[in-house]
């Protein structure tokens, strides 16, 4: 399950002119709550997460350019998971801690330099010509309210995709980036 995409990602505090323009422009095709668990690690290219404590996801940042982030996402799984999946974040776990997300959560706990920080996340999802962008409010962390996301296939439309919305003047960051502060 390796693919890459293109990302921008801007927070805000309160109501902004490109949060109103994804509303106004997009075609909503989806929305959720949800509670993700990010493990913090020192790589900050990784981004290991629990999806609605029933999925482990990583991502791996591969470069960045013009603004954009270009990540691949390199495992999504169901619980129990595999070991070789998760060693790669999580050195030297235990067999029994890959049979449930609290038993994962659990361990990585025990781990020196491994931050937990669960996010409550309501998502609508937009869809373009140019790729998708979604608006999550959150709950949790130190994150502000709200976040405006692009993710595009290729670099061309996920930046066409933020000067139409408008979000090219905010600094683009990641969950990743905006929790650890």
């Amino acid at each position: 399950m390796e693919s890459t995409r293109w990302e921008h990602r801007v927070w805000f505090d309160g109501p902004a002119e490109p949060l109103e323009r994804l509303a106004r422009e997009g075609e909503e095709v989806g929305a959720e709550y949800r509670t993700d668990t990010y493990l913090l690690g020192p790589d900050a290219a990784l981004l290991p997460k629990l999806r609605d404590n029933a999925r482990f996801e990583v991502k791996r940042l591969l470069e960045t350019k013009d603004g954009l982030e270009r990540w691949r996402a390199e495992t999504s799984l169901p619980f129990p998971v595999s070991g070789a999946n998760v060693y790669r974040v999580l050195p030297g776990v235990p067999s029994e801690s890959l049979r449930s997300p609290e038993a994962l959560l659990a361990y990585a706990a025990t781990l020196e330099g491994l931050r937990i920080v669960a996010v409550r996340k309501h998502r609508r999802r937009y869809a373009f010509d140019e790729g998708e962008a979604e608006i999550t409010m959150t709950q949790g962390g130190s994150l502000p309210a709200a976040t405006l996301g692009i993710e595009a296939p290729d670099h061309d439309g996920a930046m066409a995709l933020v000067r139409r919305l408008g979000t090219d003047p905010f600094p683009n960051r990641s969950y990743g980036t905006a929790l650890r502060g």
